[in-house]
């Protein structure tokens, strides 16, 4: 959940606690990363590397220093992107109309 306790909440300190040979994967929310603290982190070896498949700004833009670093992995968020998430994810839009359009009759 990205609310203002959470943003940011991974930062320069709290990056600074991990391991050299630690990497950080982010597939939550954007914002909870700061990316600036997390570039330098990289930049400077004190940890080995980044997963990510969520940014502060979506779409990453063309001139985030992340593009450019070979320890950093990016992805798609698209963890709802299998058929059986679709088909959960259409048949409770459907049993939501339905419920609402009984609810006003």
């Amino acid at each position: 959940d990205l609310n203002p306790t959470s943003f940011h909440l991974i930062n320069k300190e709290t990056l600074s606690l991990m391991k050299p040979n630690s990497v950080i994967i982010n597939t939550a929310r954007g914002p909870i990363m700061d990316e600036n603290a997390l570039v330098e982190t990289l930049i400077s070896g004190a940890i080995k590397g980044a997963g990510m498949d969520v940014f502060e700004d979506e779409p990453l833009p063309d001139t985030s220093k992340l593009r450019s670093l070979n320890n950093v992995l990016m992805s798609p968020h698209n963890s709802n992107s299998s058929p059986m998430a679709w088909k959960k994810v259409h048949e409770n839009t459907i049993s939501n109309l339905i419920r609402e359009l009984k609810a006003r009759s």
